[in-house]
């Protein structure tokens, strides 16, 4: 089930539920039990996982998280060098 601005909001401190929700194309919003919600991109890359920080749900909005995974996915696909593709991932999701 994807997550929802509403969903989000009602987060509140003292958080008890699951530490991670999925949403969509990779973006995960992980929730801390001050009930502060990082947005990260995860990924596979060489049979490892990968989380990358897109930010906080306080200074991004969902729609936003959402249009900053969907970017990193071309960038696997086209990319070889691990270190390159990362640090592209990073300046791109960062933005």
């Amino acid at each position: 089930m994807s997550l929802s601005d509403n969903k989000l909001r009602n987060i509140k401190a003292p958080y008890t539920g699951k530490r991670e929700l999925a949403d969509r194309d990779g973006l995960t919003a992980r929730i801390s039990a001050n009930a502060i919600i990082t947005f990260n991109y995860r990924f596979r890359w060489q049979g490892k996982q990968q989380p990358i920080k897109i930010g906080r749900y306080s200074d991004i909005k969902l729609s936003e998280a959402r249009i900053k995974s969907g970017v990193g996915s071309p960038l696997l696909v086209t990319d070889s060098n691990e270190k390159v593709m990362i640090a592209l991932l990073k300046v791109n999701l960062s933005r």
